[in-house]
């Protein structure tokens, strides 16, 4: 069954992650039921990696961030000065992503993740999709096509530059992990899940196979 035009915009909606919670909850039982719709998902991963090649650290005056907040929020940020990450894409690139965002949104939603992820099937039937909210310090895992076993556990590990996988803890049936705040999450980290006994790993290392892994991005 081809997907329809609402559709794939929403499946454009959920890839940048413009979704608010419950429209994306609303979406993933979408993805569970139409394998078309996932298709699609699939597809504007593949249009949209390329926005990601090229991004630079700046710090932008600070009247330029009270006056993006006063637009967005009715009144100015009360927060010091920070250190933003802007694109500087190519004149191409920076046209598609700003075409990109006025489609699809409306306006800038300021709890939308700050990472996304797809976590591949390493074994057949088991794949997720992640997003974490810096700000809430709250991760998303979201199986796509993934019935877990009876007695046993997603657990959900964060791999750094050293390869040494860290528990983030076992995924919850709502699929949402308040992250310790000792744990720092950036991009180009790798997040895995495995299946373990109910409870989770009792050695503090994945003991069950590993069921997807996949890159966090920036959105």
């Amino acid at each position: 069954m081809n997907v329809t035009d609402t559709q794939d915009a929403d499946a454009a909606e959920y890839v940048i992650g413009l979704m608010g919670h419950a429209d994306r909850i609303a979406f993933t039982e979408q993805l569970k039921k139409e394998p078309a719709l996932v298709q699609s998902v699939f597809a504007w991963e593949e249009r949209l990696a390329s926005l990601n090649i090229e991004y630079h650290l700046a710090s932008p005056p600070d009247w330029v961030k009270r006056a993006i907040d006063r637009r967005l929020f009715g009144k100015p940020a009360t927060v010091g000065r920070s250190t933003w990450r802007l694109p500087f894409l190519p004149t191409l690139i920076a046209a598609g992503l700003a075409a990109v965002l006025v489609i699809f949104s409306s306006q800038l939603r300021p709890n939308s993740p700050e990472y996304v992820a797809r976590l591949e099937a390493i074994e057949t039937g088991y794949s997720f999709q992640a997003s974490y909210d810096q700000g809430d310090q709250l991760l998303t895992v979201t199986p796509l096509e993934s019935q877990r076993p009876e007695n046993t556990d997603f657990e959900v590990w964060l791999i750094g530059d050293n390869g040494v996988p860290l528990s983030l803890g076992v995924l919850p049936p709502g699929g949402q992990i308040n992250v310790r705040s000792d744990v720092s999450i950036a991009q180009g980290l790798t997040l895995a899940v495995s299946l373990e006994p109910l409870g989770g790993s009792p050695t503090g290392a994945p003991t069950g196979p590993v069921l997807s892994a996949g890159i966090l991005n920036d959105v």
